[in-house]
This record gives C-alpha cells, sequence and structure tokens, in this order.
C-alpha cells in the first residue's frame, strides 16, 4: 500500500493515510482506520486488500482510509535502493525511516482513532495482537467501532464478552466483515453533491451497523464455518501470473507449505486431547474414582 494519500488509484475522491502521513481530518470524505494485527509486518496484508475493495465497490463516493501498516515497523527494511524505485523514493524511504520513532506512532493512531468516522478491527486468527486489545479497550465506548475475531483467536471469550458489554458489533466471519464495512458505507461515505459525513451522529452511525448486521445474520452468512482474511486466494491469483518455469515451482512449495500447516494443526489437536485426557486421569486419582 502506498505511503501517499490523494488521489488512490487515479481517483480523487479516494484518499489513504499511512503512519507518520499527516491526515487531512477536516474534509467532507468519510474516514475509516483498519485497526486490528499487523505483526510488525509479517501477518498478510489484509489493510491492502480491504482497502482496494473498498473503493473498487465504492468508485463514486468520497472515502479515506487511515492505516497504521508501514514498512517501518519492521527493523530489516533494505538499506539498498530497490530495483523497482528511483533514487528521489529511496531517498525519502530511508529519510522516513531515520524519522520513525514510537511516540511518533502511537500519538499518530490514536490521534487517527479519536477523529474517525468509523473503526474496523481485525483480529487475524494466528495472532496475539496485543496493541489491538488495547485499542479496543479504550475505543470499546466509541459506538463506532466494528470487530471480526473468530473462535480461533487465542482470546476469543475475552473479546465476545467485553463487545457484548459494551454493544460493540463482532462478526467471526470475514465475509460478514467485509460485506458489512461495505454496506456501512453506502450508507454514510457521501457522494459528492451530498451532505458532510460529519452530519450523521453517532447514534445514527451505530444505528446503521446494528441494521447492516441484522441483515447480514438474516442471510445465514455468520452461520458459515468462522473463516479468515483469503489470504490464499490471493496468493493464487498471484501466483498465477508468474511465467514458467517460476509458476511451477512456487506452487510446488506452496502446496508443501499448506500441507505442512495442516499437519501441525492436526498435531496440535492432537496434543490439545492428549493434555486433557492426561488431566481427566489424574483428576480421577485424585478423587478416587479411577477404575
Amino acid at each position: 500500500m502506498a505511503e501517499t494519500t490523494d488521489n488512490y488509484g487515479g481517483n480523487k475522491l479516494h484518499k489513504v493515510t499511512a503512519a507518520f502521513d499527516k491526515p487531512h481530518y477536516d474534509d467532507r470524505s468519510f474516514k475509516i482506520f483498519l485497526a486490528g494485527t499487523i505483526d510488525m509486518g509479517s501477518a498478510p496484508d489484509w489493510q491492502g486488500y480491504l482497502t482496494d475493495q473498498i473503493f473498487k465497490k465504492h468508485p463514486n463516493r468520497m472515502i479515506h482510509i487511515l492505516t497504521p501498516r508501514t514498512e517501518f515497523w519492521v527493523n530489516k527494511v533494505d538499506e539498498k535502493q530497490r530495483a523497482d524505485e528511483t533514487k528521489e523514493e529511496f531517498d525519502l524511504r530511508q529519510k522516513k525511516k531515520a524519522a520513525f520513532d514510537l511516540q511518533s506512532q502511537v500519538d499518530w493512531e490514536l490521534d487517527a482513532l479519536e477523529k474517525v468516522d468509523l473503526i474496523v478491527m481485525n483480529l487475524h486468527d494466528k495472532s496475539k495482537s496485543p496493541i489491538s486489545l488495547l485499542e479496543l479497550g479504550i475505543f470499546a465506548e466509541s459506538k463506532k467501532i466494528l470487530v471480526r475475531c473468530s473462535k480461533e483467536f487465542y482470546r476469543f471469550d475475552n473479546v465476545r464478552i467485553v463487545c457484548k458489554r459494551k454493544g460493540v458489533a463482532h462478526v467471526s466471519h470475514w465475509t460478514l466483515f467485509e460485506n458489512t464495512i461495505l454496506d456501512i458505507l453506502e450508507r454514510l461515505a457521501p457522494k459528492p453533491s451530498e451532505s458532510s459525513a460529519g452530519a450523521v451522529s453517532q447514534t445514527q452511525r451505530q444505528v446503521i451497523i446494528k441494521e447492516k448486521l441484522e441483515s447480514a445474520f438474516n442471510k445465514g452468512l455468520d452461520k458459515e464455518p468462522d473463516r479468515d482474511f483469503p489470504f490464499v486466494p490471493l496468493m493464487d491469483a498471484a501466483i498465477a501470473t508468474l511465467p514458467e518455469p517460476y509458476k511451477s515451482v512456487v506452487q510446488t512449495q506452496a502446496k508443501a507449505i499448506a500441507e505442512a500447516s495442516e499437519e501441525v494443526e492436526r498435531m496440535n489437536k492432537n496434543i490439545t486431547a492428549s493434555n486433557i485426557a492426561v488431566i481427566n486421569t489424574i483428576s480421577k486419582i485424585n478423587n478416587g474414582t479411577l477404575k
């Protein structure tokens, strides 16, 4: 995702502001913050995917996306000029990297979270995401947050209970998460000829979010098995663009990785079942009920 703001994809109605760039909060665009898992840049770039989907579905609406994802979180940023960048781009990247500091990042995120119209938070199934959980606690009462967190997340029940207690819209399925965001923007993001997004109150915003969620539930979308960000289809599409023999080599590697991941998941389930069996046996010994 680009580190720029205006005219994203050549559309003057669309803006993206990444960390360190100064956003303009006083324009008429509907502002949405992509909170959630980054894991120092190692997590799938669901922010970039969602940004493209939003702008593709809403080409005629004024939308401003703010994302904390930045390559400068990663300590191993290239020190050499990349083949696909100019000398000016390389110099700018090094300048931004040198200027990076944690205080600036945290202040930038908190300012953005406070000022945007909508916060959407995706907690990646296999992540820990401690900063995202902290931000959920801070903004749980903001009346402007939608959370995606499935049962695969290690603190799912904590997230579920907090969301229920604070009235936060919470879904498990990625498709429901994505479609709900698109529907909310259909209702709330203004066209150039319409009134400002700021005219929509927090109460109205929450009513619209609830309405769209109920509509999705009625369609049965959340009754499907929990599903995370669709990383594999995107990877398959990327592989398909490669020329031979590279395509075949990468496909083989991707298949091996997928099979290894499935095996690890099966082993983890077996280990969990074995641990439970041991605990039950110890309990029966202590209670004198072991036969």
